[in-house]
């Protein structure tokens, strides 16, 4: 018997072979005939095998006699089945973790592969990953492929990171609502396994906290604080209170702090009466307290220069008049390009209206001292920025940010279209086109993998709190490179177009 199947053509090729017949007449050697009978179909020929292609499937009996010049002869005969030919996708998965063992809190490298094991090409399915702990099943991701041809494999790494201890099993699931038909329904399911054991105290401390300054009224003392990550894992949501006699004066919340790396800041402090000061850092991972110290009894001393200064007048001139000062407010107010907005206002703020401060007195006054801070602990940030989350009026700001750049406190660079300010010192490189940071980075790329993917999802595969990834979507909206659509009660993310 034979077994053959119809190819995609709906045809099926054999070949007839009759080689071991034997003639006891050496005479008749190349003289034989060879009669085939195929259905209704007879095939008479002096050669010993016959290509022979079926059409349609079925039991076929192919008949064959073998005759001599004498009229001697044998006959014989095989059944042939042909079959339908099966052309079907048959997808699975694989799916292992990164490590063995884990601690909680910890991101998990996940490596899947999705086959195609089949014959036909498929595509428009999705992929489901659920995490088993013990018998309960959550689902934290899914992947849509779109595309995935006969004998091929798709590769999908992605981070994950568990909050609970114990075993954990990664589940993926292929085609999960059985939207593809495939030659096999029964190998759509792969399993990973690994531990979360319970996470051991972040080794994250002060390593160095200090002050340089004169300690006197109305001059700026740099207070310098460097944080010491000494666990062999990054360190996520660190923040650093400032207390100043008690009273908070800064808030500097770190996204992540590198493996055995280091991260730091420097507030610049000026006090306003003289006496005595303490000064107070706190340091937090997540919601424990790491370390504190204490710089105390610090003396600030009376100068002769203490008085302080009002927030300059709003109120443009020009050397011709106020004419050109109002004709060009109007064109400012239409215009979009922040830092000709930005010059602008620096050519009206050119006149002799306002005096040239002693460097001394630079930061005696209010105002000019939050600009200078908050430049401080947001270096790059843009002109229209911080009209925005200063709440200051043009002229007022365009006045101080003058001020501290001649004085040497900060300085500015042109970035495209905006203006942005920087410390005195700061190594300005080249930037990323849309100014992200390493966390709005990690949120893009999943948004361009999720199209639609909510925020708490989001917050679970970074394994970070809602509030600190709401907040970096809030940012990247408002700069409209993502878009924020509300369904229900969740919010659900996608890219911009551009």
């Amino acid at each position: 018997e034979a077994n053959i199947t119809l190819d995609r053509q709906h045809r099926a090729g054999i070949i007839l072979d009759a080689s071991e017949t034997t003639d006891p007449d050496p005479g008749d050697a190349g003289r034989l005939n060879y009669t085939w009978s195929i259905g209704d179909t007879i095939i008479t020929l002096n050669k010993e095998t016959l290509l022979w292609t079926f059409n349609e499937s079925g039991d076929y009996t192919v008949r064959l006699r073998v005759h001599d010049p004498d009229g001697m002869y044998d006959d014989d005969y095989v059944t042939v089945h042909v079959k339908e030919g099966i052309y079907l996708p048959d997808l699975r998965a694989s799916v292992a973790a990164g490590q063995e063992r884990i601690e909680a809190g910890e991101r998990l490298l996940v490596k899947s592969m999705i086959f195609n094991s089949g014959t036909e090409d498929t595509g428009g399915f999705d992929v489901y990953y659920y995490d088993w702990v013990g018998n309960a099943r959550s689902l934290f991701r899914f992947e849509h492929v779109t595309t995935l041809l006969m004998g091929t494999n798709r590769t999908i790494s992605f981070y994950y990171t568990p909050t609970l201890t114990g075993e954990h099993r990664i589940e993926a699931v292929v085609d999960p609502f059985n939207s593809i038909h495939e030659s096999n329904e029964d190998n759509n399911e792969a399993y990973g396994v690994f531990f979360v054991e319970p996470r051991k105290s972040a080794d994250v401390f002060i390593k160095t906290f200090e002050y340089n300054g004169s300690l006197r009224v109305n001059e700026i003392t740099n207070i310098s604080l460097i944080i010491q990550n000494n666990n062999s894992r990054d360190v996520n949501d660190v923040t650093a209170y400032l207390y100043i006699n008690g009273e908070s004066m800064l808030v500097e919340t770190f996204d992540s702090i590198p493996a055995n790396g280091t991260a730091s800041f420097t507030y610049a402090w000026t006090p306003h009466t003289a006496g005595t000061y303490t000064i107070h850092i706190e340091l937090w991972v997540d919601s424990t307290v790491m370390d504190h110290r204490y710089i105390r009894g610090l003396e600030v001393v009376k100068t002769s220069s203490s008085n302080g200064q009002r927030d300059p007048p709003v109120l443009l001139y020009t050397a011709g008049g106020g004419i050109t000062a109002i004709v060009l407010l109007g064109m400012v107010g239409v215009i979009g390009y922040e830092d000709l907005r930005f010059r602008l206002f620096s050519s009206l703020l050119a006149t002799p209206l306002y005096t040239r401060l002693k460097r001394e007195d630079t930061l005696n006054n209010e105002t000019r001292e939050r600009v200078y801070n908050h430049i401080m602990a947001n270096p790059g940030d843009s002109y229209a920025s911080m009209l925005k989350r200063l709440e200051l009026k043009n002229g007022t700001l365009v006045y101080h940010l003058r001020t501290l750049e001649r004085e040497h406190y900060i300085k500015s660079k042109k970035d495209g279209k905006f203006r942005r300010f920087y410390p005195w010192g700061h190594k300005v490189g080249e930037r990323d086109p849309n100014h992200l940071t390493s966390i709005q980075n990690e949120i893009v790329g999943i948004i361009k993998s999720n199209p639609g993917v909510s925020q708490s999802s989001i917050a679970s595969i970074l394994g970070r709190s809602r509030q600190s990834v709401n907040y970096q979507i809030k940012v990247m909206s408002e700069a409209g490179l993502i878009n924020v659509v509300k369904h229900g009660i969740t919010s659900r993310c996608y890219m911009k177009e551009t």
